[in-house]
């Protein structure tokens, strides 16, 4: 054999290799279990169990640097979730605040509507509470301020 043969004989012979023990439940005579490599003599075999190998223990090193990736995975998950919350609630606000805008372009635009016809218009005076008839220079200025206000708005009063 060459030598390679014999290094990589030897490498496999080093790794660590788990074996699965055989393990077979008995059913005596009297109907008692019992768990054993191979079944004495006067008893049925019942099913094999395979046992998986046992977990390799870590040292309190390892652990400790485990744990503290999780962590640091833990924080990373944690600031994303929440940059993502905050992205969204922004952007919520935004739809709600555009909605809002949609819904004022609406009612200054029917305001508009009305005050351009010429039909008789009337306010609310602040003082009073009462409807008060708008005259001409009220009624230009308020025409003036609705267009300013839909301009403004933009877009979103298309």
């Amino acid at each position: 054999m060459s030598l390679r043969r014999w290094v990589l004989i030897g490498l496999l012979c080093w790794l660590p290799i788990p074996s699965l023990a055989q393990v077979v439940e008995c059913i005596d005579a009297n109907g008692n279990k019992s768990y054993m490599q191979t079944c004495p003599a006067g008893t049925a075999r019942q099913r094999e169990i395979t046992v998986p190998p046992p977990v390799q223990r870590t040292t309190p090193a390892e652990r400790a640097k485990e744990s503290a990736e999780i962590k640091s995975e833990e924080k990373a998950y944690e600031q994303r979730r929440q940059e993502r919350l905050k992205e969204a609630a922004a952007e919520e606000k935004k739809e709600k605040d555009m909605a809002q805008t949609r819904q004022a372009c609406v009612e200054a635009k029917r305001r508009l509507e009305v005050l351009s016809s010429g039909r008789a218009a009337a306010r609310v005076d602040p003082d009073s509470g009462q409807h008060v008839a708008m005259d001409d220079d009220a009624r230009l200025a308020e025409i003036n301020s609705l267009q300013a206000k839909i301009q403004a708005w933009g877009s979103a009063c298309q």
